[in-house]
């Protein structure tokens, strides 16, 4: 799930502030709700501090959030290998995942 984070950090900041943003499809409103949803897991795995426990904890959260979502592995794979190639909209997804996820987290803007 870190990899997945980290790959979204570096794309978002490929980005370019002065193209307007794009209009969002129905996947990637989709792909934001998982990647918010991959935020609160990672934050709520984060308090275990025995690795493998953190780890199994993770892989069943995530297990989750790909059912919860009705999605897998290979259908957020090729999102982000979509996405690799507009960074633009990546950062717009990402930008609304963030959105979603701040009043989970209490973030006040």
């Amino acid at each position: 799930m870190g990899k997945i984070l980290a790959m979204l950090v570096a794309a978002v900041a490929c980005g370019s502030p002065e193209e307007p943003p794009p209009v969002l499809t129905a996947d990637d409103l989709k792909l934001a709700r998982v990647i918010a949803d991959l935020h609160v897991a990672e934050a709520a795995a984060e308090k275990y501090r025995d690795g493998v426990r953190r780890d199994s904890v993770r892989a069943v959260y995530l297990r989750q959030i790909y059912a919860i979502h009705s999605v897998d592995s290979a259908w957020v794979a090729e999102r982000f290998q979509e996405m690799a190639a507009d960074p633009v909209r990546m950062d717009s997804v990402y930008a609304r995942a963030l959105q979603l996820v701040s009043p989970k987290v209490g973030v006040q803007k």
